[in-house]
């Protein structure tokens, strides 16, 4: 019975871990977490193109993908974040303290940013007229109280249980 039960059980178990689900990034002034901006990305290959997206998919190896799309985060060259075509490794998100579905989203260890002519700078200095900002990952969707164990009680599940020998 427990080998009829395993994908139901492997599925409950996937929801006690820290699961990140495809979310929105937008940017937080240092000191005013209440505050939040729209990100705008410029194109790689086309930096006078600037969008304003939010919906992103994080994955374990460090990379954030534009949400069904084939266009990545990255930061280029000269120190701003851009769209590009390929995988870019070092992003992580970072659960903050009491909130289930709000992450800080972190690049090789940084979690202070600069934003600078309504873009996002990896470094200090990048510009003139300069404002710490803070990137802020919350999931798109956000499962009410989820209670694995609540399941044995609802009648789908006690009509798939075999009778015992």
């Amino acid at each position: 019975m427990l080998t009829l039960f395993s994908p139901l059980f492997f599925a409950l178990g996937a929801f006690s871990t820290d699961i990140i689900l495809p979310g929105n990034i937008y940017v937080t002034p240092t000191g005013r977490e209440k505050e939040s901006l729209p990100l705008l990305v410029r194109r790689f290959l086309l930096p006078s193109i600037i969008e304003e997206i939010s919906l992103f998919d994080f994955d374990l190896r460090g990379t954030v993908r534009l949400f069904r799309n084939t266009k990545y985060l990255a930061f280029d060259q000269e120190g701003f974040l851009v769209l590009t075509d390929e995988p870019h490794v070092g992003f992580l998100v970072t659960s903050k303290d009491g909130m289930r579905f709000t992450r800080t989203l972190s690049y090789k260890g940084t979690f202070t940013f600069y934003m600078c002519n309504e873009l996002i700078g990896i470094y200090p200095g990048i510009c003139t007229d300069e404002d710490s900002v803070v990137l802020i990952y919350e999931d798109l969707i956000r499962p009410r109280d989820f209670r694995p164990f609540s399941l044995w009680k609802s009648k789908a599940l006690h009509a798939l249980s075999l009778p015992e020998a």
